[in-house]
C-alpha cells in the first residue's frame, strides 16, 4: 500500500498517510475527500467483495429515503445522526430542512476529518451542528454539550445510526 502524500495542504490533524474509515466510504461514494491510502483500501475491498461499492451506494440511498420519509410523515423535527461520516451530496440536514426548514440536525462522529469538513460546510447553518463523541457510548452522546444545546431530549427525535454497527469491535456499553 502506498503512503503517497498529496501535493496540496491538508487540514490540521489530518494524516493523509493513515487510512480513515470515513474517507474510504467517501471513496466508495465517488467523493472527493479521500487520499491515495484510502483509495488503496477501496481497491483491496473491491477485489474481495466486488459488490461493496453498490452496497455503499445503496446504504446512502436508504439513509436519504428514510430521512425524507421521516421528515415528511412524522412531524418530528430533531435528527441525531451518529456516525455520519464525511459530508457528501444529499446530507441529512439538506433533506430534512428542504422538507421542514425548522428541522434541527446534530451530526456525531469521532473522526477529526469528518468534524473539520462538517463544521466548514455548516458555518452558516444555525440549525445544524457537528460534535465529537464515541457513537458506541450512548451516555457520552446524551451528555454531550452540543447535543444537549440543540436537541431537546424531552421531545421526540429521529435517531440515525446507519452503516456503523459493523465497525464496533469493543465491549457494549449499558444503554443510557
Amino acid at each position: 500500500m502506498t503512503n503517497a502524500v498529496p501535493d496540496y495542504p491538508v487540514p490540521a490533524g489530518v494524516d493523509p498517510t493513515k487510512v480513515s474509515i470515513a474517507r474510504v466510504y467517501d471513496a466508495f461514494l465517488n467523493g472527493k475527500d479521500n487520499f491515495e491510502v484510502d483509495r488503496q483500501v477501496l481497491k483491496m475491498v473491491r477485489s474481495k467483495v466486488p459488490e461493496a461499492q453498490d452496497m455503499a451506494t445503496e446504504n446512502r440511498t436508504f439513509l436519504i429515503r428514510a430521512v425524507r420519509f421521516l421528515a415528511s410523515q412524522t412531524g418530528i423535527n430533531q435528527f441525531l445522526d451518529c456516525g455520519s461520516g464525511l459530508p457528501t451530496a444529499e446530507n441529512v440536514h439538506q433533506v430534512a430542512q428542504r422538507i421542514n426548514p425548522e428541522a434541527r440536525v446534530v451530526y456525531v462522529d469521532n473522526d477529526p476529518v469528518v468534524l473539520a469538513h462538517g463544521r466548514a460546510l455548516l458555518e452558516e447553518n444555525e440549525r445544524t451542528h457537528f460534535t465529537s463523541a464515541d457513537i458506541f457510548k450512548p451516555k457520552e452522546i446524551l451528555e454531550n454539550d452540543v447535543v444537549r444545546k440543540h436537541i431537546n431530549l424531552s421531545e421526540p427525535l429521529i435517531f440515525l445510526q446507519v452503516g456503523t454497527f459493523q465497525l464496533h469491535d469493543g465491549p457494549r456499553e449499558e444503554p443510557a
